[in-house]
């Protein structure tokens, strides 16, 4: 069930509101819960056409003061003729004498007499009692769901997608239901009566009933004017898919709690658990033409039932970063100058070279940058340096070692003639 305080969805069993506290189990009774309404002050009743224990029509005695909006007063009063407790509408005196239409406003409530569902609010009769237009409606006790909303976003708390699925399907139902006959014109939490086990929904076709240039100015200024479709503010006719447009403005006001002005807001900004499937479906309910907008309510829906089952997507794989390249060492990078480890190193080069290049394919070749070129021919004239030294050493050497050969005693041939051998005597 929901709680009628916070509208957060509890379980049937529970005694209390895990989120805001709010005993249920002990307010609950036949004719409805007790929602904690304060008792009208002198004030609430100021301005109201009736005062209580006074009779309307010479039916209807009034009870107590319910509250007021912009199109009027609500009375809670009682039907003498049926003994029933009934809620009653005292349309402001403003809207009458700006181009008011008694046939028209009749015509518009006669639309809703025929609906009858869970999740509406029943319209009973209309009427007028000395020049004051009226109807009556079904009386139910819990709390409109922008008190709900101004109550968590003082807090700042957002709805969750658990939290307000219940309530959007409950109002899905309620204009299902409207869209048999024609549409509501004027959805807005104000008009959303929350429950312990449900929700009603009230005041369908009360745009239509109403002068439009009267309507729009009685909203204006208001957070109910931001439910208005584009169509509705230019005094154009509205149908389903306005209302669509005020059910993409409650989704978007429950999530993000934010309401549209001239661009649709980004609800991830606000609401990061939120998906872009979500933004998408809540964009095109905002759509400034009706025909980009959604056919019907519930093809709205059913696409947010599929974004708000569809599985989160997985985090991204992680990026395998690789590994920097081996530094050579300073010994590495001490340059070779002996002619023989030279050689012997680039032989080692060479062979390790083709034995990569079987495998890999020859390394392709940076084009030498004026650096290396200076660093290669510093290393060449290097190299021939020592080769040409060595050299001169080894003849220097040579030289030296015939001379000394040529001129020492020991290196005379001993006398005689060495060619012929003696011969033996006999």
């Amino acid at each position: 069930m929901l709680c009628y305080r916070c509208g957060s969805h509890v379980p049937e069993s529970s005694e209390s509101c895990p989120n805001c506290g709010q005993q249920l189990k002990a307010g609950v009774s036949r004719g409805g819960v007790d929602s904690g309404r304060k008792r009208p002050s002198e004030v609430d009743w100021e301005g109201a056409p009736y005062k209580q224990d006074e009779t309307i029509a010479d039916r209807y005695l009034v009870l107590s003061f319910l509250g007021r909006g912009p199109f009027g007063w609500v009375l809670k009063a009682r039907d003498k003729e049926l003994e029933v407790d009934v809620a009653i509408k005292i349309v402001n005196p403003g809207l009458v004498k700006a181009g008011f239409d008694a046939k028209q406003f009749s015509k518009a409530l006669r639309f809703g007499r025929k609906l009858s569902h869970q999740n509406l609010v029943r319209l009973f009769e209309e009427g007028e009692d000395k020049d004051n237009h009226f109807y009556t409606f079904q009386a139910i006790d819990g709390l409109s769901l922008r008190s709900i909303l101004d109550s968590r976003l003082a807090k700042g708390q957002l709805f969750s997608l658990e939290e307000a699925e219940p309530i959007l399907a409950q109002v899905c139902l309620a204009l299902e239901e409207i869209h048999k006959l024609g549409a509501h014109t004027d959805l807005k939490p104000e008009n959303i009566t929350v429950m312990p086990d449900l929700l009603k929904v009230g005041d369908y076709g009360l745009g239509q009933a109403l002068p439009r240039r009267a309507f729009l100015e009685a909203l204006e200024g208001k957070p109910a004017y931001r439910y208005l479709s584009q169509e509705a503010k230019a005094g154009k006719e509205m149908d389903r898919r306005s209302d669509v447009f005020a059910y993409g403005v409650l989704l978007g006001e429950m999530l993000g709690g934010v309401l549209p002005e001239k661009d649709v807001p980004h609800l991830v900004r606000f609401n990061p658990r939120l998906s872009e499937d979500i933004q998408r479906i809540y964009e095109r309910a905002l759509s400034r033409e009706p025909r980009k907008r959604y056919s019907s309510i519930t093809e709205l829906f059913a696409e947010m039932t599929e974004a708000i089952q569809k599985p989160p997507a997985p985090p991204p794989l992680p990026v395998e970063i690789p590994s920097p390249l081996p530094v050579a060492s300073e010994q590495e990078k001490t340059e070779i100058t002996d002619p023989i480890e030279l050689q012997a190193a680039l032989d080692k080069s060479t062979g390790e070279t083709e034995h990569r290049e079987a495998f890999e394919g020859p390394p392709s070749v940076p084009a030498p940058t004026p650096h290396a070129i200076k660093e290669e021919g510093t290393g060449s004239r290097a190299s021939w340096f020592w080769l040409v030294l060595l050299t001169v050493l080894g003849l220097g050497l040579g030289a030296f070692v015939g001379d000394w050969m040529l001129t020492s005693p020991s290196s005379s041939p001993p006398s005689g003639n060495l060619s012929t051998p003696h011969k033996r005597s006999p």
